[in-house]
């Protein structure tokens, strides 16, 4: 039995239609986008209201993947945090909330280790990857943004030096080398 052919469509054939839709039509294709997932609305909300509170929706994922409340009924979910601020990445792109969100993403990951006395390689290797992103996009932002994150990139340095797996040391030495000047 032959299989049916999936048709080929592209972003170009896509493209070609919407250049001939009305204003009117396009706001109403971007209504029931913005209707169909909540991850649209983000998106949308980030992309165009351009406002703190957009980071909100993205903090939220990243607190319930990095350090959820109950761990034995929702497991750590390290790829599903770090596509939050890909997400986010994609959405604006904005380098102090991308900075935010990367340490919002290391300070809970070391309260939930504080909580749950939860370490392990891949998690501890998660955390410093995403510091040292955060750190590196320190270097994009204002000196305002710099001036209010770097303090809470420091407090997770510090915050760590009686936890395993090398964690205080690598945090530590990403520190001092991406440490913006002062």
């Amino acid at each position: 039995m032959a299989r049916a052919t999936q048709p080929s469509h592209s972003w170009r054939s896509v493209r070609a239609v919407l250049n001939k839709v009305s204003h009117r039509d396009l706001l109403g294709l971007v209504g029931d986008l913005y209707a169909l997932r909540k991850e649209n609305q983000d998106f949308l909300n980030a992309r165009f209201l351009r406002d703190p509170s957009t980071l909100a929706a993205y903090k939220e994922i990243i607190e319930h993947c990095i350090s959820p409340a109950e761990p034995w009924k929702s497991p750590v979910k390290i790829s599903r945090a770090r596509k939050a601020i890909s997400d986010y990445r994609k959405a604006i792109g904005n380098p102090e909330g991308l900075a935010e969100l990367m340490i919002f993403y290391v300070e809970c990951g070391v309260s939930f280790i504080r909580d749950f006395d939860y370490i392990n390689e891949v998690f501890c290797s998660s955390l410093v990857t995403v510091f040292s992103d955060g750190m590196k996009m320190l270097s994009q932002c204002d000196r305002d943004a710099v001036d209010k994150l770097l303090p809470r990139f420091e407090e997770a340095v510090h915050s760590t030096p009686d936890f395993g797996w090398g964690l205080y040391e690598s945090l530590s030495d990403v520190f001092e080398i991406y440490r913006p000047d002062a």
